[in-house]
């Protein structure tokens, strides 16, 4: 076998290896040594900026990603398939790199806390929250996007084909619905539905901006020092010093973020904004759970 100059020494055995072994390289990889299950993850929250922060992770040289964003492990039916399909989901890496995925459900489905914790209870973890009306203001933007889009049906059927049945119900409801529900609509819908008492309404614009519920159950299981909780318009307005913080926090060295691609990732454009009286409604009842929120993580963001 022939080899030009330009490859490594290091590439020519690897490649040596698998044509001796006739195994795939990945495979042979972990057998050697080389790890492939993330020590890092983004948990949320949804539509805070955790597609950018994926992004820009994944621009240092220290840091790997999975071959796509959202793994959904702990929150789906591919738990079931258990930690060799996961780790199945990232490329193999030496051990002077640090691998990390992102899913923003995790933050938000009760379970996900437990298990993560039995996965690995050293594991670092990683909270992007936003402003929580602006929040479930772009959560219903992305439903609406999705209900008159070409490929709704593909979307549809790819996005709650993991899910529950009570969670497919929901979303089927009001995805495939004759008529789209305004914000309002369904502000008002889930309202009602939280002051009866029902635990996971579906959709749930609202419940999804109740950070301190979700940050508690985090608490019972993980040290707090654990937790890195970011707010997302620090992450918009100064990334490069959030990726700092990162990056003492996952024990990284600190590189030139200047030269790296940091512009905004997936920015909604909105065709219409939310209504006076139901953005007044929102901050009303979201006043005592930021409260809670502040009280819990200690510090206080500019909502």
């Amino acid at each position: 076998m022939l080899f030009t100059e330009k490859q490594s020494f290091f590439t020519r055995i690897k490649q040596q290896l698998c044509c001796v072994a006739r195994v795939p390289l990945d495979k042979l990889l972990r057998t050697v040594g080389f790890k492939s299950l993330p020590e890092v993850i983004i948990i949320g929250a949804q539509k805070s900026g955790t597609s950018a922060l994926f992004n820009y992770m994944n621009q240092h040289p220290c840091l790997q990603g999975p071959y796509k964003k959202e793994v959904h492990y702990f929150d789906a039916q591919y738990y079931q398939n258990g930690i060799s399909w996961y780790s199945k989901q990232f490329s193999p890496v030496s051990k002077n790199k640090i691998i990390f995925e992102a899913t923003p459900s995790y933050l938000y489905r009760n379970w996900c806390a437990e298990r993560i914790y039995k996965y690995n209870k050293d594991i670092k973890l990683i909270a992007v929250l936003r402003e929580p009306v602006g929040r479930a203001f772009s959560a219903w933007n992305m439903a609406r996007q999705v209900y008159f889009s070409n490929e709704r049906d593909r979307i549809v059927e790819s996005t709650i084909g993991i899910q529950s049945e009570k969670i497919k119900e929901g979303m089927t409801e009001l995805l495939t619905a004759e008529h789209f529900k305004s914000f309002s609509e369904c502000i008002l819908r889930e309202l009602d539905i939280i002051k009866s008492g029902e635990e996971n309404p579906v959709p749930n614009f609202i419940r999804r901006g109740i950070y301190a519920e979700q940050i508690n159950r985090y608490f019972k299981f993980f040290d707090k020092e654990q937790l890195l909780i970011l707010d997302h318009k620090n992450l918009i307005e100064q990334p490069d010093k959030v990726l700092g913080k990162i990056e003492s926090f996952v024990g990284v060295r600190n590189i030139d973020w200047s030269d790296k691609d940091l512009g905004k990732k997936h920015v909604g454009e909105y065709s219409t904004g939310i209504d006076n009286a139901t953005e007044l409604l929102l901050k009303d009842f979201y006043k005592s759970h930021n409260e809670k929120l502040f009280n819990l993580i200690g510090k206080e963001f500019d909502w």
